[in-house]
């Protein structure tokens, strides 16, 4: 199933308005058109894969819906402690949140070293810190992580703060109607990336050239691609 198939059947099933819906088509379809190539969100020199995730993580896979969320790793723990008005279902080595009906309480989620987190969250107030890994995407919320060492997101009309410490592997930063700010002390990591639509301000080794930008920090060990569509972006060394 194409993304342009799960939009419908999100429609379909009333879990979005069609004004969501119409929202959501029209930044795929900016995305798809301004990429070389569908899903393809890199320069047409670039040749590497898109956010490469590491295979021995395990995966909290959370659908959620007009609430606050709070994500913690917490190395006390053996397994996932999650707390608020979600359902919990166990899919083999994985876990799988979803909202309730109602939401009348915050959800935190306290994740044991080793564990990652794919998101699908709409109009929420996220925050997460220490994790080793985020990817999924988000729709109208506020987006705060915290000492993160791998991205692999996608962002439409949101907020973004974020802290990353990448050292290692292949990630990427995608998004549209969002004005972000991205630090990255810390991280050897090679930033390439592609505005439009907005303002960057680089704080840092970063240089723009037209549209493209790019930016080296340490040995440069990690690579990170940033497609940033309509908002403005810091990026801060």
């Amino acid at each position: 199933m194409n993304d342009h198939e799960r939009i419908h059947n999100l429609l379909r099933e009333g879990r979005i308005t069609e004004e969501e819906a119409q929202i959501l088509l029209g930044a795929l379809r900016e995305l798809e058109e301004a990429s070389p190539q569908p899903h393809d969100f890199r320069p047409q020199t670039q040749q590497v894969p898109l956010g490469t995730l590491p295979p021995t993580l395990r995966w909290v896979r959370a659908r959620l819906r007009n609430c606050s969320v709070e994500v913690k790793v917490n190395p006390r723990l053996q397994e996932p402690d999650i707390r608020g008005p979600v359902s919990v279902r166990d899919v083999g080595v994985e876990l799988e949140l979803d909202t309730d009906d109602e939401i009348t309480d915050d959800v935190r989620v306290e994740l044991p070293e080793g564990w990652g987190l794919e998101l699908d969250v709409h109009g929420c107030d996220f925050e997460a810190e220490g994790l080793a890994w985020v990817t999924g995407r988000a729709h109208s919320c506020s987006v705060e992580l915290e000492r993160v060492q791998g991205v692999d997101l996608e962002l439409n009309s949101c907020d973004f703060e974020a802290t990353l410490k990448l050292n290692q592997g292949e990630h990427r930063l995608v998004m549209a109607s969002t004005d972000a700010e991205i630090e990255l002390c810390g991280s050897s990591v090679k930033v390439e990336g592609r505005i439009r639509g907005g303002d960057l301000d680089p704080r840092g080794p970063f240089t723009l050239r037209g549209r493209d930008f790019k930016g080296q920090l340490g040995r440069g060990e990690a690579h990170l691609w940033i497609e940033h569509n309509q908002g403005d972006l810091t990026l801060e060394a």
